[in-house]
């Protein structure tokens, strides 16, 4: 994290879905992960912000090797909901 203000991301939840909290990991300036507890399944959230179509190719390319040493780092079983901004367009 580079401290430049460029990026940033979080999650928000309610103190009963929080009451479920195992942990939490910033992984970069644009990519955390939270674990909550499941009934029968763990929970994952990992919420992202995506370089812009702009962005120099170093910053897409970092951006995706990190998403995907992250889920790597998922447990199979658990599940994954994945929210953000990936700066995605449809027919351009």
């Amino acid at each position: 994290m580079d401290g430049s203000g460029l990026a940033g991301v979080g999650i928000i939840m309610t103190p009963k879905i929080a009451s479920g909290f195992l942990d939490y990991e910033a992984l970069s300036d644009r990519i955390v992960m939270a674990h909550l507890k499941g009934q029968s399944n763990n929970l994952t959230i990992l919420s992202v912000y995506a370089p812009i179509r702009d962005a120099p190719d170093y910053l897409k390319d970092k951006f995706y090797a990190d998403l995907q040493l992250t889920l790597n780092k998922i447990p199979r079983k658990d599940i994954l909901v994945i929210g953000g901004n990936l700066n995605a367009r449809i027919g351009t």
